[in-house]
């Protein structure tokens, strides 16, 4: 029966019945002896060595057994391989360097997001769903509507005994059986009272993956979907509900998901079937599986019909979808896919002629009874409907060809970024959802603090309740990540700030929305005590940018000689305080062409790395490298920042001394670049966010000083190779500390929070 549910249905009509493919019998067993000492290496043969099971709805990892998410290893793995990219991959896994074959999986997309993460974005996405939803329904006594609809979703499996064994002592009570019992209810009255409603609420959701990959998001929603009726079971009459009817009514009206990639599509079909199967009890009464062939489709989430179009024909299709699913008849079923197709195609046919672009997948064609109104009221928003939960881990950095790209940039809303990730993030929050819906995705961190992605903060924050820093959430991925929970129906003052860190979600701090905005920065990886500290820090200061500005050396590395007339230098050349080496040399013919910034930069300024120096250990930390150009004759690559002082009153040197010191570095490192890892450029746009105390001349000689002492020593020939004067100008650099954490006005508390930060 599971074969009339579309999911073994051939591809392209392939005939499988009249076309034989003759594999060897020793491709599944023989009795070859592998290097670990194993008899056989055939197919069969690997998989007897384990034990599998289909179930997947734990989000701990189980060593007993192998189960379907398997299949997302597997993805991660193999599905980024085509036929127009397999020598590239070939190449990236002959070489045996990890690292190329984490590339070209970053290249192609193909990222699979971890348990743990996957179970916490599904929580908090019924979480918020369930709370938006029942905020206009459920009386204002409800004591904290939010808290409880937690505890039904964070604990309910293991209270489901307990709530029934209660009840029934309950009502033993009452009928004088018995006068007392240990048994209490631990669900709140709120969601006991409103059981029904609730699990209306649950079984009517529809979530949306567009990016699905092998599915691990719809099968995650369809767990804690489960899970949270089947406690509501206890406070319902009803013996017909189980487990398997609350799957097969997600499979059929609640999860949709999108991908490129027709491989994945089938994978999560293949996944959702398996989840099905494993709570079917009745092996001679088996329903065909719902079928999926236009709830998990192949398509460019990206690309549609313009937002304003509409056309009669959706209803048509929509019509004739409805007829599709219930069918089991497979000719009858093949005929309505066909007419089906058919008219999806002659729309997708006629999209060039139309708009000048190509389209093979339109989110409201394809979804048409979710942005209309099948399975409950209206959905209205500006575009007409939408989904109530999308969640995803799209893409980072896609490579989208450029007609595409140029389409796409046309029905976004609130970024200029070309990083697909950002696409996605515009798409979900302004075409995929209702007035009412949920996004929860997880993307690169670069959102909380890169000038490329902050409009899109603008417009999320201040409906986010919750933002986590993942880091590095992925096996093998070094770009790190971030998960936020957005609710279109909300506005907030403020957001719970979290850390995943050894599996674990972290409580870091509340912060306050208004915070976003002195900063520039989607503050997330801070304690409460640390925020205490930036907002002392900014009290009585003005921004660097508002005294300097920063522009990058020139980009000659091409053009540098062993010997020439203008010496060059590179980030690699300074150390703090001093220029320790020349990167090469160029004649005046090679910098022509930039001769105008050629000239800008002849003049007194600070010298900086470019690449900000992240340090692991201790702890995580960032040390900012300046030095000091007073003469003004010194040119570099564009691996070093210049910064030029504009305003009279502020000394280069006293400038320098701030940013050499530890504090800046603390400052730089959680409330620029928000606890980042990978590659911290140090334009302007970052440096000039530093908080500068606003001081008169006579009030930086103190720092000024030292520094003067500092720079004879730095520039001797020998002080790389001189321990002593090493040492004396490490306790220089301690006494600058000292005195910056004065201008700032700091508590040795506070000093202690940030040098256990700093040290190294």
């Amino acid at each position: 029966p599971f074969l009339n549910g579309g999911l073994f249905d051939p591809i392209g009509n392939y005939d499988w019945v009249h076309t034989d493919i003759l594999l060897p019998n020793k491709l599944f067993s023989n009795n070859s002896k592998t290097k670990e000492g194993d008899t056989g290496d055939g197919i069969l043969d690997i998989f007897d060595r384990y034990n599998f099971t289909v179930r997947e709805d734990e989000p701990l990892e189980k060593e007993v057994a192998i189960d379907p998410e398997l299949l997302g290893k597997a993805y991660e793995k193999f599905n980024a391989i085509r036929p127009d990219n397999y020598d590239e991959f070939k190449k990236a896994l002959k070489n045996g360097r990890k690292g190329d074959e984490n590339k070209f999986n970053k290249k192609f997309g193909v990222y699979y997001t971890p348990r743990e993460i996957v179970h916490y974005m599904c929580q908090q996405s019924l979480i918020n769903y369930l709370a938006t939803e029942l905020s206009s329904v459920i009386s204002s006594e409800a004591r904290n509507l939010k808290e409880d609809i937690e505890t039904l979703i964070h604990i309910s499996e293991h209270l489901s005994e307990n709530e029934e064994t209660a009840l029934i002592k309950e009502q033993s009570i009452k009928e004088g059986k018995q006068k007392t019992s240990d048994y209490k209810l631990q669900l709140p009255e709120s969601i006991r009272s409103n059981a029904a409603l609730i699990d209306q609420k649950l079984a009517d959701i529809t979530v949306c993956d567009p990016a699905v990959g092998s599915g691990a998001f719809p099968v995650g929603m369809m767990s804690e979907i489960v899970r949270a009726r089947n406690m509501l079971s206890v406070f319902l009459n009803d013996n017909s509900r189980t487990a398997y009817e609350f799957k097969r009514r997600c499979i059929e009206h609640s999860l949709y998901g999108v991908d490129i990639d027709p491989g994945a599509v089938e994978i999560a079909k293949l996944r959702l079937w398996l989840s099905l199967m494993v709570d079917e009890e009745d092996i001679r009464n088996i329903k065909p599986l719902p079928n999926l062939d236009y709830k998990i489709v192949r398509g460019n989430s990206l690309i549609g019909f313009p937002e304003n179009w509409d056309s009669p024909i959706s209803k048509e299709i929509e019509d004739l979808k409805n007829e599709f699913f219930s069918e089991t008849n497979p000719s009858k079923k093949t005929k309505l896919k066909k007419h089906i197709d058919d008219k999806l195609n002659y729309r997708y046919e006629n999209s060039l002629k139309t708009f000048g672009y190509k389209i093979d997948f339109d989110f409201k064609m394809v979804f048409s009874e979710v942005f209309h109104h099948k399975g409950g009221p209206v959905r209205r928003n500006d575009s007409g409907g939408g989904f109530d939960v999308v969640i995803s881990n799209p893409p980072y950095g896609a490579d989208i060809p450029k007609k595409q790209l140029k389409q796409i940039k046309k029905q976004i809303k609130d970024t200029n970024n070309s990083n697909s990730a950002a696409l996605f993030i515009d798409f979900a929050k302004n075409r995929f959802i209702h007035q009412k819906g949920i996004v929860t995705l997880i993307v690169p961190k670069s959102l909380l603090y890169s000038e490329k992605w902050y409009s899109l903060v603008k417009s999320l924050s201040n409906k986010t309740v919750v933002l986590i820093d993942v880091e590095k959430g992925f096996e093998n991925v070094l770009l790190e990540q971030v998960v936020f929970v957005y609710c279109h129906a909300q506005s907030v003052n403020e957001y719970q700030a979290l850390k995943f860190d050894k599996s674990k979600f972290i409580k870091r701090a509340t912060i306050p929305i208004s915070i976003i905005k002195s900063y520039k920065v989607w503050l997330c990886d801070v304690s409460e005590q640390e925020l205490e500290i930036a907002n002392k820090m900014m009290e009585d200061a003005l921004f660097l940018s508002e005294i300097s500005s920063t522009i990058r050396g020139l980009p000659l590395q091409s053009k540098l000689k062993d010997k020439g007339a203008i010496p060059i230098i590179g980030g690699k050349d300074i150390h703090r305080y001093t220029i320790i080496s020349t990167k090469g040399f160029v004649n005046k013919t090679d910098i022509l062409t930039y001769s105008k910034k050629y000239k800008n930069l002849l003049q007194p300024k600070i010298l900086s790395q470019n690449i900000v120096a992240h340090i692991e250990n201790p702890i995580p930390h960032i040390k900012i490298t300046s030095a000091v150009d007073m003469k003004g004759n010194i040119l570099s690559v564009d691996t070093i920042n210049n910064t030029f002082i504009n305003d009279k009153h502020y000394s280069l040197l006293f400038i320098l001394s701030i940013l050499n010191s530890g504090l800046i570095s603390w400052y730089t490192y959680r409330f620029i670049y928000g606890s980042a890892i990978r590659t911290m450029h140090f334009d302007d746009h970052y440096i000039g966010k530093i908080p500068i105390p606003k001081q008169s001349r006579l009030e930086q000689k103190p720092l000024i000083s030292i520094v003067e002492k500092i720079l004879p020593i730095t520039e001797g020939d020998d002080y790389l190779q001189n321990p002593q004067k090493q040492s004396k100008i490490k306790s220089l650099e301690v006494e600058i500390d000292q005195l910056v954490y004065k201008l700032y006005a700091l508590t040795p508390e506070e000093i202690k929070v940030v040098e256990v930060s700093v040290e190294e």
